[in-house]
């Protein structure tokens, strides 16, 4: 019970507006048409508050302090050094600022100054560095789509020299010349050698491996590789397949649970707490991962990733011209934005002890509630088919039940919900969003 308590959950609301003044030429023509543009779309949705962040004054957190300005500037030279020589000044403190207000809100019991702190900003820094490489690709114009069948290509490559290469470091070590060695071994790669970004990209890994070693000094080559290997491939095929259904003009084609099930491996969760382990230096038993409460667990997790950031990220991907993401897959089907926006509301149901809780009423009364438009967006509640807030509070009981007192489950639940609940304020927080006095988080 003990353990139940040190992670209960309570709730909250959390209100976001839409700015829709700016909408880029870029946007294909249905989701164009399915935006009023110079209309502000103004939504809210409850979720969960865990335990430890009910410490936390959120508020108070600011990018503006003395240590965190000097994060964000010894972030900034780390990628003018790997990567000046194609992200211009500008966006490195851009990157810079992303990373800290990430690792800022999703770890916050993490010191500022600590060696775990710098390792995770520049996990994070990479991850938004790739992302922008394949949003970069999907804004060619559509007659001429070299540029992407050549990507696609490039892709194709790298993923068949993963395969090769993540399964040649058997060897076990702590010594930095390994991994030099095998960072030798990648970039003799052709596909590497025909694409700087990537050549860079690699080179920058053994400083990465150097900042993890000063975190957890029982960390080995064989461990690291280990760790990320199989969650490494699967996020890279998800990306694959995603991006070479757009190039080809065949993403649209399939069902919507199909796209979510692509973009929940693309959220990358499972590498995020493998980043985590790593760094904690603890391993869920194979017990506990094969487990079909965990794994589902863990997927649902991936879903509520997605959906905020399609929620909270929507108006950088209407300004920019970003078409990812379900809200703009369903639009490009003929939904408007609001009823998208709405459909994806819907999922973001309460699970009932929040209900109860909020109301302190009965169980039996707990389906008045459902239908009443104050607690929720408006859909009656025999019209859903899925309800991911309702199954993660189930989920998370049953795992809590199945493993008392792991403290390795505990350490990952709190970790994922770090990150769902944190995401609140990192849209807030981060210049690439632009939404800084849009986002409002309630306790209840």
């Amino acid at each position: 019970m003990e353990n139940r308590n040190r992670y209960e959950l309570s709730p909250c609301l959390v209100k976001f507006s839409v700015k829709l003044t700016q909408v880029s030429e870029k946007l294909s023509v249905p989701v164009k048409n399915a935006v009023k543009e110079g209309k502000n779309l103004e939504k809210e949705f409850r979720f969960f508050v865990p335990s430890p962040y009910r410490e936390i004054n959120q508020e108070e957190i600011s990018l503006s302090s003395g240590p965190v300005v000097s994060c964000i500037k010894e972030l900034e030279e780390w990628i003018s050094e790997y990567y000046g020589s194609f992200i211009a000044p500008e966006y490195r403190l851009h990157l810079a600022n992303h990373g800290v207000a990430h690792v800022l809100r999703l770890c916050p019991n993490y010191s500022i100054t600590s060696s775990k702190f710098r390792s995770f900003c520049l996990f994070w820094v990479i991850a938004f560095i790739l992302d922008d490489w394949f949003d970069e690709s999907t804004s060619e114009v559509i007659n001429d789509n070299s540029k992407q069948i050549k990507k696609v290509q490039y892709l194709e490559m790298i993923g068949k020299a993963l395969e090769e290469g993540l399964g040649t470091s058997e060897k076990d070590s702590q010594d930095l010349d390994d991994f030099n060695k095998l960072k030798k071994q990648v970039l003799n790669m052709s596909v590497l050698k025909e694409h700087p970004f990537l050549l860079i990209m690699a080179n920058s890994w053994p400083e990465i491996f150097n900042q993890i070693q000063d975190a957890n000094a029982e960390m080995t080559l064989k461990k690291f590789v280990a760790t990320f290997k199989l969650d490494f491939l699967q996020i890279f095929e998800a990306f694959r397949w995603d991006f070479v259904n757009k190039t080809l003009g065949t993403l649209d084609s399939y069902c919507l649970d199909t796209c979510r099930y692509f973009k929940s491996v693309e959220a990358g969760l499972p590498i995020f707490l493998n980043i985590i382990s790593i760094l904690e230096g603890f391993e869920l038993p194979v017990v506990i991962k094969s487990n079909p409460i965990f794994i589902q667990w863990r997927y649902v997790c991936s879903v509520l990733v997605g959906i905020l950031n399609d929620l909270l990220g929507l108006q950088k991907d209407l300004r920019h011209g970003e078409e990812d993401g379900m809200i703009m897959l369903k639009m490009r089907k003929g939904l408007s934005l609001n009823n998208a926006v709405d459909e994806e509301l819907k999922l973001l149901r309460l699970w009932k002890p929040f209900l109860l809780q909020l109301r302190k009423i009965k169980e039996t009364e707990v389906s008045m509630i459902l239908v009443d438009p104050q607690y929720s967006t408006g859909f009656k509640y025999n019209e859903l088919h899925c309800e991911y807030v309702d199954d993660y509070g189930k989920l998370r009981d049953s795992l809590l039940t199945a493993f008392p007192g792991k403290e390795e489950l505990l350490s990952c639940i709190e970790f994922a919900e770090g990150w769902l609940y944190g995401s609140l304020y990192t849209f807030k927080d981060s210049v690439k969003y632009g939404m800084r006095d849009q986002i409002h988080v309630q306790h209840l």
